[in-house]
């Protein structure tokens, strides 16, 4: 037997490349935003540090949910795909999105409206708390911002 009875050839491992170093470099560039801020804080002490890395906890709760959703999604459009439906893929595909529009706004109002009762979640020390209720109501700001300035409705089409 030869190795690429195992591995296959050449064009797919082209496709697979392709498709593989985007998501890869994006999952590094996401993981070394937590690693910079945690760099950046560790000088400012125990419970700033703390603080900064329950806030981020909110984050990647929502991460987390956001992957379920769309690995859940990847089912039901490959299923859709092996039969040539793409009214069903495009149907999929809006659910999916409005979903997780659905997930992350809640996710921001809830930071935005009650940053105790997250942080409360993930530790109960009134410092760490306060400090990161602070940090949360920059990060939540900065990131409204920034849906603010990209809101060019042409790329919503």
């Amino acid at each position: 037997m030869k190795l690429t009875d195992y591995l296959g050839d050449k064009p797919f491992w082209r496709v697979t490349v392709k498709l593989a170093v985007p998501v890869a470099l994006q999952n590094v560039l996401t993981s070394s935003f937590q690693l910079v801020d945690t760099l950046m804080v560790s000088q400012l002490g125990d419970v700033t540090l703390s603080a900064v890395g329950m806030a981020a906890q909110w984050g990647w709760l929502c991460g987390l949910l956001g992957f379920g959703l769309c690995s859940g999604m990847s089912v039901f459009i490959s299923q859709y795909w092996g039969v040539k439906d793409l009214k069903g893929i495009r149907r999929v595909m809006g659910i999916g999105l409005m979903l997780a529009m659905f997930v992350s706004f809640g996710f921001l109002a809830v930071a935005l409206a009650a940053p105790t009762w997250v942080l409360g979640l993930f530790n109960q020390d009134p410092a760490v708390v306060e400090t990161g209720c602070r940090y949360l109501r920059i990060d939540t700001n900065e990131r409204t911002e920034a849906l603010h300035a990209s809101n060019d409705h042409r790329c919503w089409i």
